[in-house]
């Protein structure tokens, strides 16, 4: 898992391909727990190529369910549809370019609360005796298959 909350503290979180595998409701189960709901991916917002431009792409093609949890956007302080605008302009105009790095400004209680919500969702995972796994349908299932078939 990689990325940080920058801009707010938030109510919510957002799994980009959530909907691909079960780490999405185990990623919701997680939230839950802490409070946190799991908001439902804005079309206009995020797309697959979200999820095939996030570093978890490259587990994804090997088989390996990933997912990309990001802030969601139902800010602390911040009204939904100024939450969404601001979170789709950075999406466009600084996600993976030169100008996604330390020198953008950031909320370090956001940051402090994401890590927080992501190492919950990790110590979760580790402490499940379910294994994730991809949907039927997932355009990633056959290469998890052919992974298991070859014992990797």
């Amino acid at each position: 898992m990689d990325g940080v909350s920058l801009f707010e503290r938030t109510r919510s979180v957002i799994g980009v391909g959530a909907e691909l595998s079960t780490l999405g409701s185990m990623l919701e189960r997680s939230m839950a727990a802490e409070g946190i709901a799991l908001d439902v991916v804005p079309q206009d917002v995020f797309r697959l190529e979200q999820f095939r431009n996030s570093d978890q792409f490259m587990f994804a093609q090997a088989g390996i369910p990933s997912i990309l949890v990001t802030e969601g956007l139902r800010y602390e302080r911040t009204p939904f549809p100024d939450g969404v605008a601001r979170y789709a302009a950075w999406a466009e105009e600084r996600y993976h370019t030169p100008f996604d790095d330390l020198h953008q400004p950031m909320d370090l209680s956001a940051a402090a609360q994401h890590v927080s919500l992501i190492r919950r969702f990790a110590l979760d995972l580790a402490d499940s005796s379910e294994e994730p796994r991809w949907y039927d349908g997932s355009p990633f299932l056959n290469a998890r298959l052919r992974s298991h078939q070859e014992g990797r």
